[in-house]
């Protein structure tokens, strides 16, 4: 009987000991999920900071630009020079439209998660020899367009049109008042996929941002807010495809976009 009893009690004790073990288990692992959850919130709000940061900064020069050349205009010394006049007008009109640039790509950016991708057969060498004529029109920079095959892809027109532009404006604006600079745009079919090139002769993609340069407000560039390259990509990707970049110090950057090619028809 009492081998019995001392079985019970210690299946009893066993059991006992299960259920707590089994609660501080589970509470172990509420607690582990708070402090995961804690640490997410402190790293999202870190990186809205850092964001903020740098909108702020951004900003903030083309403002205090406006500013000084609104002042300026109000000088008559300024009013009574046509030369002056003219310098401090075409200031107050250049930053007013990077300020407008900027907020374009915020834009764009913010806008990502609701972007709605509508795809049918698109003629991708007419949509990339467009871009190129009208970039060159809107540049001191021509484009140079190599023969481009005839490549048939199921994309949004409007939003392929964005990404393209956005890579386009990227390598011109790389390169600046370079002399010299030249910027070619290529189109080729490889396999099943068209492959769009952008390729550019200006410094290169600095090293200490080679790796991010696709993360949010990553820029090489002096007066940039480091959204394109992050738009252009999310655009790509939404439409099957994917872009790689090989990048020299001093000898150019060259981006290739690869989507896959449309096997259902002609374009429309």
């Amino acid at each position: 009987m009492f081998s019995v009893v001392g079985r019970d009690l210690l299946l009893a004790a066993s059991l006992a000991l299960a259920a707590v073990g089994s609660v501080s288990a589970v509470i172990a692992y509420r607690r582990w999920r708070w402090a995961e959850e804690r640490l997410e919130e402190q790293r999202r709000l870190a990186a809205m900071g850092t964001a903020v940061a740098r909108i702020l900064h951004q900003v903030k020069n083309p403002v205090q630009t406006i500013m000084l050349h609104a002042d300026l205009l109000q000088d008559t010394s300024v009013a009574a020079n046509p030369a002056a006049h003219r310098d401090s007008a075409r200031a107050v009109g250049a930053e007013a439209t990077r300020m407008a640039t900027m907020l374009e790509e915020l834009s764009a950016y913010a806008a990502g998660a609701a972007r709605v991708i509508n795809r049918e057969p698109l003629a991708l060498h007419v949509l990339v020899r467009e871009i190129s004529q009208v970039e060159g029109r809107n540049a001191a920079l021509a484009v140079e367009c190599a023969p481009l095959e005839e490549c048939i892809v199921s994309a949004d027109a409007y939003y392929l049109r964005q990404a393209l532009e956005n890579l386009v404006t990227n390598a011109r604006e790389a390169m600046g008042s370079q002399q010299d600079a030249r910027l070619t745009v290529t189109l080729q079919r490889q396999g099943d996929s068209a492959v769009i090139g952008v390729i550019d002769t200006g410094p290169g993609i600095k090293p200490e941002i080679a790796d991010s340069i696709f993360q949010p407000f990553v820029s090489g560039k002096g007066g940039g807010i480091g959204l394109g390259l992050v738009v252009a990509r999310e655009i790509v990707e939404e439409h099957g495809g994917r872009i790689q970049v090989r990048s020299v110090a001093g000898a150019g950057t060259h981006f290739e976009v690869v989507l896959p090619l449309d096997a259902s028809g002609a374009a429309r």
